[in-house]
């Protein structure tokens, strides 16, 4: 039986490109259906992959794959242990101090923050519990209608997860599946490589390898040394925050902020306004606000003239803006499974757009006469 006529009907452009659309549509269909399960893999993924060097420099000890794995997870398992015996406790005692001086605190929005703005805006504020009860009365309606906008996509998150006792244990396995994942992942994560080479045909391969390379490189000088640097942050507004100005809440701040430094600029944001409240409500005066100015002006100085040029220098990477862009993108695209692939997909279309950058600088276009 001759198949000519599927021949001739595949060498039909519009064929193709029918066949391509459908190929997208079925694909976007089960990157949606199979949502959380294809984030428990991206996860998994990005962690194997921020893991990866110091398993290979394990594996250059000639210290077994897997064995290597192992000792990481043990090693990681003893660290998170040790934080937790330091952390907890001392997290613990500020919130202590935090809910010990709470009178105090709304004692000075009341007698000094609020008239403050009343004398700057020019209106009346709430003063006591009666005011805030009729003030919340009086606009009910407009409370009500706000409160049901916000509280509607939790709900219906609460409901989903809830109704069924198979999108309980869905999610249960979700959250188990990450940590098998990466562990298996991490162990096997230079065959898989291999194996997508070897899949390629041989005279594409090394193209392909180098546009990988590229790829490569850029992800791994952003994730590792955003990681390194949010480290070293998290320690710096750490030490200025609880220890040096003895602010409520510091260390939880200056931990919150120096995580949050993973994404550039976040950290600062997210840190210095609950930072400068807290000072002002502990101290009511203008030397400890400033002292946390200066804390994460001196931060910020330091990542930028000493941290990142050592750790990331003049590398290849993702600008600071493009990562916060590509952020929001993709979160606006594929929500939290976007927020997780925005990093690896734009390193991808980076190179792209690089690569095709190159070819327009050597073709004649741009290289012909005038």
């Amino acid at each position: 039986m001759s198949f000519s006529f599927l021949r001739d009907i595949w060498s039909n452009k519009w064929v193709k490109l029918l066949a391509l659309l459908a190929t997208v549509a079925l694909a976007l269909y089960l990157v949606m259906r199979l949502r959380s399960i294809l984030t428990a893999l991206a996860v998994s993924w990005v962690l194997a992959y921020i893991c990866d060097p110091a398993v290979d420099q394990l594996e250059k000890r000639r210290v077994p794959r897997t064995l290597a794995v192992a000792l990481l997870t043990v090693a990681i398992l003893l660290m998170l242990v040790l934080v937790m015996l330091i952390l907890v406790p001392t997290i613990g005692n500020e919130f202590s101090r935090l809910s010990n001086n709470l009178p105090n605190y709304a004692d000075t929005i009341s007698t000094v923050l609020i008239p403050e703005i009343e004398s700057r805006l020019r209106t009346r504020l709430p003063h006591s519990v009666d005011d805030w009860v009729t003030l919340i009365q009086a606009n009910r309606d407009t409370i009500n209608q706000i409160a049901a906008k916000l509280s509607a996509p939790v709900t219906h998150f609460v409901q989903r997860s809830v109704s069924s006792v198979l999108g309980f244990i869905t999610g249960l396995l979700t959250l188990i599946v990450i940590p098998v994942a990466w562990f298996f992942l991490l162990r096997d994560i230079d065959r898989l490589n291999a194996r997508m080479a070897d899949l390629i045909p041989p005279r594409r391969r090394e193209g392909f390898l180098s546009f990988l390379r590229q790829v490569d490189e850029i992800m791994s000088n952003f994730l590792h040394g955003q990681i390194i640097v949010a480290l070293i942050d998290a320690c710096l507004y750490s030490i200025g925050l609880w220890l040096i100005l003895d602010i409520p809440l510091g260390l939880v701040i200056g931990i919150l902020a120096g995580f949050a430094a993973i994404v550039p600029y976040l950290g600062l944001l997210l840190g210095i306004v609950p930072a400068l409240v807290m000072a002002f409500l502990q101290y009511q005066d203008w030397q400890h606000p400033l002292g946390v100015i200066a804390v994460f002006g001196v931060a910020q100085a330091i990542e930028g003239n000493l941290i990142t040029p050592k750790i990331v220098g003049n590398k290849l990477g993702l600008h600071p803006v493009t990562v916060i862009f590509a952020l929001l993108v993709w979160a606006e695209l594929g929500g939290f499974l976007g927020m997780i692939v925005a990093v690896p997909l734009t390193a991808v279309l980076q190179v792209l757009v690089l690569r095709l950058l190159e070819r327009y600088k050597a073709s004649p276009l741009f290289q012909g006469p005038a």
